[in-house]
């Protein structure tokens, strides 16, 4: 796959949750899409293997199978606060980094 991702289509549990989609289009600043079929990640991953063995030539096929989609929009305010906290975030994770490393440590210790 050589293309650049245009969208993010999301399934799977989460999906269910409006408020983590609509999450996910403001900190990607994308349109989420979601099929009428929440859980069509089992499909993904047969048509992602079918185009991988060359069975299919495109990815598109998996549109006519999952059906309608709902879609959200990024919101343009919540978009320009994710651009600002997401590299605080990095910067802390980094940080902390060994600290992760102690309790990990410490949960194997407990196992």
């Amino acid at each position: 796959m050589c293309s650049t991702p245009n969208r993010i289509q999301a399934t799977g549990g989460f999906a269910r949750s409006k408020l983590w989609r609509q999450t996910m289009a403001d900190i990607f600043d994308q349109d989420v899409y979601v099929p009428e079929s929440f859980e069509s990640s089992c499909l993904g991953a047969a048509i992602l293997g079918l185009y991988g063995l060359g069975k299919i030539d495109s990815l598109n096929v998996v549109s006519e199978m999952v059906g309608a989609h709902t879609y959200h929009k990024p919101n343009h305010d919540n978009v320009l606060v994710y651009k600002e906290l997401i590299p605080i975030f990095i910067r802390i994770s980094r940080l902390l980094e060994d600290e992760y490393d102690s309790v990990a440590a410490f949960q194997k210790k407990m196992l």
